[in-house]
């Protein structure tokens, strides 16, 4: 039922709730249900805001805000019909995401919010803009060792 209702557009939410939404996105313990937190979030508040804000908890959260963050960036990318989350690829998002993630990966080495970026980097050394490639370089040192 939920999911029917996300199909339609969603009024303006108050600009009050956008935080709350993003810390319990961010603090669902549980990453298969990140999904139900930010989803509301994306059609009420736009990709490009979420993903401000996820990048903001990268950059600067605790671990388990980090790892939260990371789950909720991998749910931000869900279709949500009705909202400007649709038409927005964000990609400078997602290019500022690929470089926050390698060096977070690089700098820190606890092993839940490693395991997080692993799969969500792009590790293809030509994926990525040169003054990227070094640190992917990096990571795949530390992901296969010699």
């Amino acid at each position: 039922m939920a999911w029917m209702i996300m199909q339609e557009a969603v009024p303006p939410q108050p600009e009050e709730l956008f935080e709350p939404l993003m810390l319990a996105g961010v603090y669902e313990p549980d990453p298969s249900h990140t999904l139900r937190l930010i989803r509301p979030a994306l059609a009420a508040f736009g990709r490009r805001r979420v993903q401000t804000r996820l990048l903001e908890y990268l950059r600067t959260g605790t671990d388990y805000e980090i790892i939260g963050a990371a789950d909720a960036w991998y749910c931000s990318y869900t279709r949500v019909t009705g909202s400007d989350a649709e038409n927005d690829p964000c990609t400078d998002l997602r290019h500022a995401f690929q470089a926050t993630g390698l060096r977070i990966f690089l700098a820190n080495d606890h092993p839940g919010v490693r395991a997080r970026f692993i799969t969500l980097l792009n590790l293809r050394a030509d994926d990525n803009p040169p003054e990227l490639r070094p640190l992917v370089s990096e990571v795949l040192s530390i992901v296969r060792p010699a």
